[in-house]
């Protein structure tokens, strides 16, 4: 087996992850020629990487369907350094690559898949390889390792758009309009909390319900903290301008 996947290998690793293809179909999606396509795919065979499957339905040529084997995935997992990225997960050193998994995951959730790029192709490998997703006949499934993967991802989350949120209410009057936009907000955190609550089991309402005031507290010594800094810069800039004048 060769050292390294060349790029074209690893993104037909990557398609073949999600199920089993034509030829066809892989060299339109992946916007590569036949020749390469060919030369990959010949490579990958003889390494055991992939496997091919012939249809013997009575039409000509008989259509011909690759699909990755295990050996291909522990290659592709390693290519793309899949322990790597799970281990500074779990660290909580989350980097650029976590994020647009894990929003390319959400996307697929909210939205389907459509006609995949090849970097998405690559988060949906990782995502699958890391266990957090399964494809199953073109629909994506979340592990409960997804889940618990989005949820541990979502307080980093929510704190940019506090920060976002908190700049931007600095810098700009409120007016009936933005008022309406922060109801909204507000009122949508809400009800996601109180159904939320239904989720846990009731011998732990009070333990919940307790941790959730514990984090609320938290949260809003974080709040008046941003909220203190966005007046300070409010204050500062006036002088600013006037020393400039």
């Amino acid at each position: 087996m060769s050292e390294k996947l060349t790029p074209i290998e690893m993104h037909i690793l990557c398609y073949f992850l999600t199920g089993e293809h034509r030829p066809s179909e892989t060299i339109n999606i992946l916007g590569i020629s036949k020749a390469s396509f060919t030369k990959s795919s010949n490579t990958l065979l003889k390494e055991g990487l992939v496997s091919k499957r012939m249809v013997t339905n009575g039409t000509y040529p008989p259509p011909v369907y690759y699909s990755i084997t295990e050996k291909g995935k522990e290659a592709l997992k390693k290519a793309l350094k899949v322990d790597e990225f799970l281990e500074k997960f779990e660290k909580g050193e989350i980097e650029a690559i976590h994020i647009l998994v894990l929003n390319h995951i959400t996307n697929l959730l909210f939205y389907g898949r459509g006609v995949p790029k090849r970097e998405e192709l690559e988060y949906e490998a990782i995502a699958i390889l890391a266990g957090w997703i399964e494809s199953k006949n073109g629909t994506i499934e979340l592990t409960k390792g997804g889940w618990r993967a989005i949820f541990k991802y979502l307080p980093t989350r929510q704190l940019q758009n506090l920060q976002i949120l908190l700049a931007g209410l600095g810098r700009v009057e409120v007016d009936e309009e933005l008022e309406n936009y922060i109801a909204n907000l507000t009122a949508i955190s809400q009800l996601i909390a109180r159904e939320a609550s239904s989720f846990v089991p009731e011998k732990r309402g009070f333990e919940f319900e307790m941790m959730v005031r514990e984090r609320m507290a938290k949260l809003e010594k974080e709040i008046e903290r941003k909220v203190r800094k966005v007046d300070s810069i409010k204050d500062t800039n006036p002088r600013k301008e006037r020393k400039e004048s």
